[in-house]
């Protein structure tokens, strides 16, 4: 073998053996569980044709849609969640939820020259309960970071309810995809970084539901609480 093929070789494998540590010596983001309380006032949105039981029909073939606001009243909505946060950025979360509205009684809406109206012996109070799958991202690393603004979607599924003492309760499972927005803020973290705790404003809009379910623009906040694991 040649002096220059040598020279090479020894060359490769000093550039190879320095370079060695760098490709077994890698800086990887810290896993967090996270558990998170929320809650937010949840205000109707869309137009409804129903309610569960109970199709809006008039003359026996008119089927009317009514505003949001004029069937429900706005009402309130919480939310408890366990899920982790991957690489710092991303999220993942698994949700109970719940929402409650009051029915409007009568109900009433002025179409063309028509007025319409549903009036009910009884009051009425829509539920929905809610089991969601969550994921978002957040645009700084939270755990490095004392604030961050955060995007994401929801998958729900879950039952709408409508209720009265004294009454058969009407119940139907539906679907629903919302989208959630919010800013954490971080007030508190723990001496050797393993745990810390953020206020956050969370947000979400209802935009595709199947059923009679209500769809919600909600606005509202929460805490929550980082953990390694």
């Amino acid at each position: 073998m040649s002096r220059y093929c040598k020279t090479l070789l020894a060359t490769l494998a000093l550039v190879l053996g320095a370079s060695a540590p760098s490709f077994a010596i890698q800086r990887v983001a810290a896993r967090f569980g996270v558990l998170e309380v929320r809650f937010g006032y949840a205000m109707p949105q869309g137009q409804y044709d129903g309610l569960p039981g109970l199709d809006f029909i008039f003359d026996e073939s008119e089927l009317v849609e009514f505003d949001a606001d004029r069937v429900y009243k706005d009402g309130f909505a919480l939310g408890l969640s366990y899920g982790q946060m991957l690489g710092g950025n991303w999220r993942v979360s698994v949700a109970f939820d719940y929402s409650r509205n009051e029915i409007r009684n009568p109900i009433l809406q002025q179409i063309g020259l028509y007025e319409y109206s549903i009036a009910f012996p009884h009051r009425l109070t829509a539920h929905q309960y809610d089991l969601t799958l969550r994921g978002a991202y957040a645009f700084t690393d939270l755990s490095q970071t004392v604030w961050s603004p955060f995007v994401g979607v929801g998958l729900s599924t879950g039952l709408s309810s409508n209720t009265s003492p004294g009454y058969t309760t009407e119940s139907e499972f539906d679907f629903g995809m919302c989208l959630d927005f919010g800013l954490d803020v971080k007030i508190w973290q723990a001496a050797d970084n393993r745990s810390f705790v953020a206020l956050s404003s969370i947000n979400s809009w209802n935009f595709l539901s199947t059923g009679e379910r209500v769809s919600h623009l909600q606005i509202g906040g929460g805490i929550k609480y980082f953990f390694k694991p």
